[in-house]
């Protein structure tokens, strides 16, 4: 004879508690720290490095100087992008620490 056993599934334990199937596991603090980190990078690289770039690129010599820094600040973007898919918390404070250097020194 086989026994089923009466626990339930792992994916449905949270913290040694069972779950209801309906309740919602609690969100992490890190993910709202990450989505928060993410959207503060984003509007840092937005007002502070991408609009004054582009509004003092109307000639040649303005767009040389400035397209750059643009540029720069959206390669980090990207690297904000990827750790925080690579769920990489430190990288992320890094490249955050980096963009808002960079837009404030802009």
């Amino acid at each position: 004879m086989t026994e089923t056993s009466a626990m339930p599934s792992p994916a449905l334990m949270v913290n040694g508690a069972v779950m209801d199937q309906d309740s919602q596991p609690p969100v992490p603090v890190r993910a709202v720290l990450r989505f928060v980190l993410g959207l503060w990078d984003g509007l840092v690289w937005l007002l502070l490095v991408a609009l004054p770039g582009v509004w003092q690129s109307l000639n040649f010599a303005g767009f040389a100087l400035h397209f750059p820094y643009v540029l720069i600040g959206l390669v980090i973007l990207g690297g904000v992008y990827y750790a925080i898919r690579a769920w990489a918390d430190g990288h992320l404070l890094w490249f955050s620490a980096v963009l808002f250097l960079l837009g404030t020194w802009m």
